[in-house]
């Protein structure tokens, strides 16, 4: 139900009791430790991330420059 919802490509589970879940999970999710989780977020979120430089390159364009 979460994939429909979110619509993602590969899922990454961490933190709280991920460890200990008890079923198979899809091939597109998996279990991480936090660390990961915080690692990949913050590279997420870095100004220069593939995301903006990439992707969205009109975010890489500098205020006033034409």
């Amino acid at each position: 139900m979460l994939a429909v919802v979110v619509n993602f490509d590969k899922l990454w589970m961490g933190g709280g009791n991920a460890a200990n879940l008890k079923f198979d999970l899809p091939e597109n999710v998996a279990v991480m430790d936090n660390a990961a989780g915080i690692e990949g977020g913050a590279k997420l979120w870095h100004p220069r991330s593939v995301r903006e430089t990439r992707q969205l390159p009109h975010f890489n364009q500098r205020e006033g420059a034409h």
